[in-house]
């Protein structure tokens, strides 16, 4: 699952994931999402710092 989290890039897919995370794991759903949605955050300041290094 993780490695699905790490290569998503559109939020449709993001929302899939979303979905069948929370279908795979029922009551432990919401903690999912919330370590989800910051390492899809993380992602998105790594890539920020690294477009700042390259220029």
């Amino acid at each position: 699952m993780l490695k699905e989290v790490i290569f998503l890039t559109s939020g449709k897919e993001q929302q899939k994931a979303v979905d069948r995370m929370k279908a795979n794991m029922g009551d432990r759903s919401k903690e999912c999402v919330k370590i989800y949605s910051s390492l899809i955050d993380m992602r998105k300041k790594l890539r920020r710092n690294k477009a700042k290094i390259e220029n």
